[in-house]
């Protein structure tokens, strides 16, 4: 019994030193200051790796403190510079293009990846190529 309540107060003690420690790292190793308040609000063109926001509930506006926005949703290009950031070290490829309207996606285990695509009801396959970069587009199955 007593060595039972030596292992639950041991594992709660190490707990608590955990949770200490590792506020501690995230705010040591976090690049740039934390955005407060109207600060913290934001939209894709300010967001980068190492952005931290802290919202609080007061920060927020109060219910129906404005008029709900009625508008649809626009596919538009892609500008021709736009560029997605990454951290330094990582770089991005474009995988596959052209799909209709994918709404899931599942990996099998030998690295096939299959697309559900909602509005054309069917199930494609990608097959990763020889550098990893490009899928092949092969049609697999016709939803129902």
């Amino acid at each position: 019994m007593i060595s039972m309540r030596l292992i639950i107060a041991t594992t709660f003690a190490a707990a608590i030193i955990h949770v200490n420690f590792s506020d501690r790292a995230i705010a040591q190793s976090a690049p740039g200051a934390v955005l407060t308040g109207k600060a913290a609000f934001g939209d894709f063109r300010s967001d980068a790796p190492g952005v931290r926001r802290h919202i609080k509930a007061e920060d927020l506006p109060q219910p129906f403190a404005t008029e709900t926005p009625r508008n649809r949703v626009e596919v538009v290009a892609k500008p021709a510079d736009a560029q997605l950031k990454v951290p330094a070290g990582f770089d991005i490829k474009q995988f596959a293009s052209g799909l209709d309207a994918p709404r899931l996606m599942r990996t099998a285990p030998n690295g096939d990846i299959f697309i559900a695509e909602s509005s054309s009801g069917r199930i494609r396959v990608l097959r990763p190529s020889a550098d990893g970069a490009t899928g092949v587009k092969t049609k697999f199955s016709r939803l129902i």
